[in-house]
Order: C-alpha cells, then sequence, then structure tokens
C-alpha cells in the first residue's frame, strides 16, 4: 500500500515561519476551543444547559488561524457558533461557560446564551443567530475603526 502523501505549494514569497513558542500557543489555543466544545456537548445531552448550543467541533483552526492574526484592539464579529470565538480572542473560559449556563458570572451576565457572546473588553461584538445580521455590525465597527485612525488620528484603545 502507497502511504497517502499531501504536497502543498505554495509560492515561497509566502511562507511566513512561526516560532516554536508561537505554534505551541496556537496549538494550546485549538485545543482549548475542543476541549471546551467537548465539555459543552456532554453538558447540553444531559440536559443541563438550556436552549440551543450550537457546537464548533472540528472547526477550531479556522478560529485559532485568524483570530490569533488580530491584534488586541481589533474587533471580531461572530456567528451563532462563538464560543470558540470568545475563548481565541481571550474571554476567559469560565465567562464563557457560564454564558451558557445562565449564570450572571458570564460575559454577558448570563443574558446572551450559546448564540450572543460578547466582550467589550476584548473586542468581540457578538455572536449573531441571522446571517445577515453580522453584516451591518462588522460594517460599522470597520468604519468607525477607520475614522478614528484616519479623521481623529486617534488610537484605537479597548476600554
Amino acid at each position: 500500500m502507497v502511504p497517502f502523501v499531501l504536497l502543498l505549494f505554495i509560492p515561497t514569497h509566502s511562507i511566513q515561519l512561526i516560532t516554536k513558542e508561537e505554534g505551541l500557543e496556537l496549538y494550546e489555543d485549538m485545543i482549548l476551543g475542543r476541549a471546551f466544545e467537548d465539555m459543552c456537548a456532554q453538558m447540553y445531552y444531559r440536559e443541563k444547559m438550556f436552549g440551543l448550543v450550537h457546537l464548533y467541533n472540528g472547526q477550531e483552526a479556522v478560529s485559532t488561524g485568524f483570530i490569533k492574526l488580530l491584534k488586541r484592539e481589533d474587533s471580531v464579529v461572530s456567528t451563532y457558533r462563538d464560543h470558540v470565538h470568545a475563548l481565541s480572542k481571550g474571554v476567559p473560559a469560565r465567562a464563557v461557560m457560564s454564558e451558557l449556563f445562565g449564570k450572571t458570572t458570564g460575559c454577558c451576565r448570563g443574558q446572551g446564551g450559546s448564540m450572543h457572546m460578547f466582550s467589550r473588553e476584548h473586542s468581540l461584538l457578538g455572536g449573531f443567530s441571522f446571517i445577515g445580521e453580522r453584516i451591518p455590525v462588522a460594517t460599522g465597527a470597520a468604519f468607525t475603526s477607520k475614522y478614528r485612525r484616519e479623521v481623529l488620528k486617534r488610537q484605537i484603545v479597548i476600554m
């Protein structure tokens, strides 16, 4: 039997190497996302969580890959599968899990649930359950960022 080999041809000018420490940070973020979602699945199937829970299993590399490239002040607008996006953006796992259980210690004081994570401190502008709903929010965030930077000549400050 011939072993499967995947050859990926990328122009050399687009290859960006990462350090061992950066690679480990990315790996840890993906493992956190998977372990978190696995626990969410267990709790949901045991009927410990209320409402709907949309899991992100198998997509952790997407979240890690794009969010870890962002600067701290860069905003993220997410879909209804937003638990791992919140984790990758730096929202503490305890705050995200508390939100899923509807506790006041959650990142939205237990009012957002599974589909509506929000954290001003981490520039997570929320998860939105309807498909087109996030487009105006993301457009507004992008305009605000550009306006502050180019017109007002201000650096973005996270409060």
